[in-house]
């Protein structure tokens, strides 16, 4: 077993003893910047919701999980907010964040502005480094915690249904967590684009940037 599959074999088992506090706690971690991404956390919760261990329900693992990222999420916007990017860039290389990352944030946001936090936290990369930015630009915190949990319900649900429907396979998708990606970008991108689609048909006018 390659180092990545015995960790985790480890998060299952401990999501498996500790239950929806455990999947959260990760989560809220996971939303700061860890090395440990979502997707060795959230489709293992899948799986034990399929195999109906741990009173674990799909939509429970899925809330749960949303609501830990986007704690974690306003974590990290707050120490963009209060502590700036000198610091952000100091504690972010214990984690393997380094300016060009912080700048590509930067730029992501930037463009898409408040629409950019609901798409990014929806698609791998650049949700983990996309909160930092939105504390630095001071974006109104209700705003950036509703886009934010909008997004990782997106996120999640991909994660958590990828583990559910494909419980016996999962440890040989946790060796390739790419092939997770593709799926969540194809899966998020079809979904955020249909509402977008959605809301334009019906007149509303889209979202202002921060």
């Amino acid at each position: 077993m390659s180092v990545l599959g015995g960790l985790t074999k480890a998060i299952e088992d401990l999501i498996a003893a500790v239950g929806y506090p455990g999947l959260f706690g990760l989560m809220v971690a996971e939303g700061i910047v860890t090395p440990i991404p979502s997707e060795a956390i959230v489709p293992f919760a899948g799986s034990l919701a399929a195999e109906g261990d741990r009173g674990f329900w799909l939509p429970g693992v899925i809330l749960v999980a949303s609501l830990g990222a986007m704690v974690g999420a306003v974590g990290a916007y707050w120490i963009g907010l209060r502590l700036g990017r000198s610091f952000v860039l100091r504690f972010g290389r214990v984690f393997g964040l380094n300016a060009w990352h912080l700048g590509e944030a930067e730029r992501w946001f930037a463009k898409h502005g408040r629409r950019g936090i609901l798409l990014g936290h929806a698609l791998p990369g650049v949700r983990s480094f996309i909160s930092f930015p939105a504390g630095m630009g001071k974006m109104p915190v209700r705003d950036f915690a509703l886009f934010t949990f909008g997004g990782a319900l997106v996120w999640n649900s991909v994660l958590a249904m990828t583990g559910y429907m494909f419980v016996n396979d999962l440890q040989s998708l946790a060796e390739n967590l790419e092939i997770v990606d593709y799926v969540a970008i194809a899966t998020a991108v079809a979904g955020i684009g249909g509402f977008f689609l959605w809301r334009r048909s019906r007149g509303g006018a889209p979202a202002a940037k921060a």
